[in-house]
Parts: structure tokens; sequence; C-alpha cells
């Protein structure tokens, strides 16, 4: 059964089975071990997406930063290279690797910068990174 086959047909049993499903997670997770249990792997499995998602960003825009050329992936960021990052921010709440992706990772409108060049490069008006780059010619 291939992935997509997979799919369809979990969803197709949600459909069906709505109802007891329902009943059976009232049943269960009312038991305080097990509501535990299920909130720490839905945290777990939500940071392997995170992981998943910000590594396929990474693929697309570059594994460094464009000014620096720094790797590090922990401290690798995205820029809004027209600006309004914030905003972005707080429309996608704060999901911007999953929404960049879901955009197709648009070359045009964004790309990696370290922590340290996005931070200084955001609080300037002419995009000058502290790495001495001149990051104008991305805007």
């Amino acid at each position: 059964m291939t992935t997509t086959d997979r799919t369809v047909y979990m969803k197709k049993y949600r459909a069906e089975h709505q109802e007891e499903r329902k009943a059976y997670d009232k049943q269960y997770f009312t038991i305080d071990e097990n509501r535990e249990r299920k909130n720490a792997n839905v945290r777990r499995w939500a940071a392997v997406a995170r992981s998943n998602n910000r590594q396929k960003v990474l693929d697309v825009l570059g594994d460094r930063c464009v000014c620096c050329g720094f790797r590090d992936p922990d401290f690798l960021t995205i820029d809004h290279i027209r600006r309004g990052g914030t905003e972005h921010r707080k429309i996608t709440g704060g999901r911007m690797w999953e929404a960049v992706l879901r955009e197709g990772c648009p070359t045009d409108k964004y790309r990696i910068l370290c922590w340290s060049c996005n931070n200084r490069a955001g609080r300037t008006l002419d995009n000058e990174c502290p790495c001495g780059v001149d990051c104008s010619t991305y805007v």
C-alpha cells in the first residue's frame, strides 16, 4: 500500500468511524496517565514534523547564510527579502518554515540568513549585515 493509498484509506476510515473514535477518546483520554502519554507523543511528532519542514526548506533555499556562509542549521533563519517577516509570523502563528514550504520556497521572497545577519539586516534600512557584505543586492 503506497502512502497516498494509505492516506485516502485513513481519511475514509476516520469519516466512517468518527462517532466511535470520539467515544473511545472521551473514555480513554480522561485518564490522566493516558492523556499525558498522548500529549508527549503529539509533542514528539510535532517536533519531528518541524524538523522535516525546516530541512526541506533548507534543501531548496540553501544550507548556509547567503551573507557570511555560516552553516550551523540551528542558527539559520528565514529572511523576508521584501520585509514583512513580523506580520507573516503573526499570520502563520510562528510556523514560518511550514508556511514557506507550503508556498513552494520562492527564492524571490525568501533567503536563508544566520541569526546574526538576519537580526542586523532587519534593524537597518540598507540591509547591511555585520559580516560586512552589502545585502542590498538581494532586495
